[in-house]
């Protein structure tokens, strides 16, 4: 299958002098860009498995696979009643919400599955960046994970999002539903050996208090180990704080900025890419992660070696995109990676001289047939190239998809 566009910027192991160049557009096969090199590392990343949500409007064959439960509810493309709005209704909307979400979630993991049996050498982790679950119930939560923590062929590295744990604070009974989520996440990076930043106090069966960020830093490397890049996972944003109480349990969930600082702190003599997670970086909390890297990297100028940092998110599920700052010559990926409810998701390659983002596109091969399940958006090279200005660019991973396709199918 032809890949959509590549956009290639200056080389990564260019001199200092060298000025980043314009995107230049060129045409890669899937199987190209699949077949990397053993000491290659390469990751995919994605966010909102979200049960139970809505899909993306864009995401046409997700939409049609919800069209007869829409029309025997009197629901519109976009699943809103009409002027009547009883239970009957209301049940019926969760539904068809419901046959969207398994959709989206069924294609995706499909899409990932078939990628990686195509590549010789596998991803070393899938990245989840939150949304788990659309609000915490016990049932969403084992959907997820009988939907992605079971039988996937490579390591799944997850972060909590809003919908875990925020939205649901003192909005769900006894607090259960986060109560939920923290709980099976503290388990899970057990089970993961991941070192989370929390504290727990036990000072009775009924008196239990958790407290810290629920941070982690762990080191992922390619299948040689001769590439290796530091996950930092911030779960739903760097400066997300709360508090409360489930039953007998204390939470204290605190900023993760403290925790982000001491791991880069620590890594700053280390020539290895740092890839910073969360779950949301909009308004200022982007403004807050661009003072922080920028201030970093000054800080670390004289150590002698490149910079290599990215940012990584979610939540906007419509949103699949790439914008580069520079930052004191540096160049800083700030990337939406791709959501389930639009069927989107992201490989990051790292080798030694090279690095690439490409974004992809999962389409149901029931629809499409095998070969045109994966679709590829476009590709962009040299992600961390030298640069000698203060600006910004952007690159969009964009479908064939037309304004006119949906309006059509919606009606």
């Amino acid at each position: 299958m032809v890949a959509g566009l590549v956009l290639s910027l200056a080389g990564e192991d260019a001199s200092n002098s060298l000025q980043t160049t314009s995107p230049q557009r060129k045409i890669r096969v899937l199987d190209d860009i699949l077949a990397i090199p053993k000491d290659t590392l390469s990751l995919l990343l994605m966010g909102d498995t979200q049960y139970h949500y809505k899909c993306e409007p864009a995401n046409i064959n997700c939409k049609k696979a919800s069209r007869k439960c829409r029309e025997s509810y009197g629901l519109d493309y976009h699943l809103r009643s009409g002027p009547v709005l009883n239970e009957t209704v209301r049940i019926g909307q969760k539904g068809c919400i419901k046959i969207e979400n398994r959709y989206a979630n069924r294609v995706q993991r499909q899409a990932l599955d078939r990628l990686i049996e195509r590549m010789r050498y596998p991803p070393s982790a899938l990245i989840i960046d939150g949304d788990l679950t659309d609000f915490g119930h016990v049932e969403q939560c084992k959907e997820f994970q009988t939907g992605w923590m079971t039988s996937f062929s490579v390591p799944i590295l997850v972060g909590l999002g809003n919908h875990d744990y925020e939205n649901n604070v003192n909005d769900c009974a006894f607090n259960f539903c986060a109560h939920t989520m923290l709980t099976w996440f503290t388990n899970y990076g057990k089970n993961m050996s991941l070192r989370l930043d929390y504290r727990r106090w036990v000072k009775s069966a009924f008196d239990v208090t958790y407290d810290g960020s629920f941070a982690y830093s762990t080191r992922i490397c390619s299948v040689t180990g001769r590439n290796c890049a530091q996950i930092i996972q911030l779960n739903n944003a760097v400066d997300y704080e709360t508090r409360f109480s489930s039953l007998f349990v204390d939470w204290k969930v605190n900023s993760a900025m403290d925790f982000l600082k001491r791991e880069l702190k620590l890594l700053k003599d280390m020539n290895i890419p740092i890839l910073i997670n969360m779950h949301q970086c909009e308004g200022t909390r982007l403004d807050k992660m661009r003072e922080l890297i920028a201030e970093w990297i000054y800080e670390t100028r004289a150590l002698g070696h490149r910079k290599r940092i990215a940012v990584f998110f979610a939540h906007l599920h419509s949103m699949h995109e790439v914008k580069t700052m520079c930052l004191h010559g540096v160049t800083v990926p700030f990337v939406y990676i791709g959501s389930v409810p639009n069927n989107r998701f992201t490989m990051l390659q790292i080798s030694r001289n090279e690095s690439s983002l490409i974004g992809f596109a999962a389409r149901d091969a029931f629809d499409v047939g095998e070969e045109d399940s994966l679709h590829v958006l476009g590709e962009i090279n040299g992600i961390w190239a030298y640069c000698n200005s203060t600006g910004s660019t952007f690159y969009p991973f964009n479908d064939n998809l037309s304004k006119r396709d949906i309006e059509t199918t919606e009606n």
